[in-house]
């Protein structure tokens, strides 16, 4: 990695959880420009690997972006959960109380390692689940001016992702109209309207049950109000712009359950349909040049 790189390990504590620990990449601006602001990052699943990993070094288009934003001066902080941040680590908690811990993160960057100018936060798939779950239920919009949410969040509604079928039965009609204004380069059908077994597994582990995989009794509302859209979620950010970058070949649930929430903010937002872009949306030239633009437009 460049010589501007440094790493931290980070233990968090909050919201009566277990503590955890975060690992942080710190990718510094480059020498001789102007402090543009910071840029925290964050990719899918539990949060346990890294933007730029095995799959993408530093001369892949991943490695290649984050090269590109220390040059325009952002200090790029790339995080990775030891042992996630939900899942088994949730200790039955559930999906938003352990969002906490992506705010205390952030409040630790900005008032420890982070330049001069604005806060602003990047995450894909699970990572935009987290980001999600802060606006909604953890007030980030105090802390950053810009959110772009890459791939999601997949956790839009849990409900209608572990359960599509028994949580809403008009779900499935409004999943395939979904589908068929954003993920026009998929051709597979039935289109993919749930999670995979493997990843209800996940789930359950976060809520230390069956509540996803095979709900029962209260499961479902329990799932309904501790998803992003729900009766008691905020969406209104005065202070921040919500950006989604969505990949009209991203042929997952994620982008579908992403739409309930882009849909019920109510402040400023934009979402970018990239063409040719996967899940894994900053894995293409597209995506990444989407990020790219949308930082230096809003993150000012």
């Amino acid at each position: 990695f460049p010589e501007q790189t440094d790493c931290v390990i980070l233990r968090v504590t909050c919201g009566g959880l277990p503590p955890t620990d975060v690992k942080v990449r710190v990718w510094r601006a480059a020498d001789g420009r102007a402090p543009q602001g910071n840029i925290v990052m964050g990719m899918g699943g539990t949060g346990t690997g890294w933007v730029v990993d095995d799959r993408a070094d530093a001369d892949a288009v991943q490695g290649r972006l984050l090269r590109r934003l220390a040059g325009q001066g952002f200090t790029v902080f790339e995080r990775a959960w030891v042992d996630g941040w939900w899942g088994a680590s949730a200790a039955g908690a559930g999906l938003a109380v352990p969002a906490c811990r992506y705010v205390a993160l952030v409040d630790y960057l900005k008032a420890s390692l982070a330049q001069e100018g604005p806060t602003c936060v990047f995450g894909n798939s699970g990572g935009s689940t987290e980001i999600s779950y802060a606006l909604t239920h953890h007030d980030l919009e105090s802390r950053v001016t810009l959110a772009v949410l890459g791939g999601g969040p997949p956790m839009g509604r849990v409900d209608l992702g572990c359960q599509p079928d028994d949580a809403d039965p008009q779900w499935r009609t409004q999943c395939d109209t979904i589908w068929g204004e954003t993920q026009t380069e998929c051709a597979d059908r039935p289109v993919a309207c749930g999670y995979k077994n493997q990843i209800k597994q996940v789930f359950d582990e976060s809520y230390g049950s069956t509540a996803c995989s095979n709900p029962m009794g209260g499961d479902l509302a329990r799932l309904r109000a501790d998803s992003v859209v729900s009766d008691t979620s905020d969406y209104a950010y005065a202070n921040t712009h919500v950006h989604f970058l969505h990949g009209r070949a991203d042929c997952t649930e994620a982008p579908i359950l992403g739409t309930l929430y882009w849909q019920a903010i109510t402040t400023a937002k934009s979402r970018t349909l990239a063409e040719g872009t996967p899940h894994r949306t900053i894995s293409d030239a597209a995506g990444a040049r989407d990020l790219v633009e949308s930082m230096t437009q809003h993150c000012r």
